[in-house]
């Protein structure tokens, strides 16, 4: 049984939960309600007294791994000196405390890998994720 956790207001959690459910998973969703990790229903501390919330590998699927993820992207031929101008600014901006603390809040753990680490990120999980799709039948 897949748990997915969230608030009923994210759309990402809704995404989900449609993909399992197109997938035929078992699973059951938990809304976890108010900001990130800070849930004090009763029914959710009911399960999770400790107020975390578990994690996959807690959950039998070790080797589950998703994130989302976010980063600046420019067209194809964009010259390098442009690309590393603006990945400066981006990195300065992110290493701010109030865009740390934004982020963090919302319970993102922000990153800064650089244009060609982000490149490389978006090659795997295009392939992993294409991957994915074509075991599970779906088309564009």
């Amino acid at each position: 049984m897949i748990k997915v956790w969230g608030r009923n207001t994210s759309s990402n959690v809704q995404k989900v939960m449609w993909a399992v459910g197109e997938l035929g998973l078992p699973h059951q969703r938990i809304d976890v309600g108010g900001p990130f990790g800070q849930n004090r229903e009763p029914a959710y501390l009911a399960m999770n007294p400790n107020g975390l919330v578990p994690t996959l590998e807690e959950e039998g699927m070790p080797d589950f791994d998703t994130s989302l993820w976010f980063g600046l992207l420019g067209p194809a031929g964009t010259p390098r000196s442009v690309i590393d101008k603006l990945a400066g600014a981006a990195t300065e901006a992110m290493q701010t405390p109030r865009a740390q603390e934004a982020l963090r809040k919302q319970g993102f753990e922000p990153l800064n890998g650089g244009p060609d680490d982000f490149a490389e990120l978006i090659r795997r999980e295009t392939a992993r994720w294409t991957e994915v799709a074509q075991a599970a039948g779906l088309r564009s």
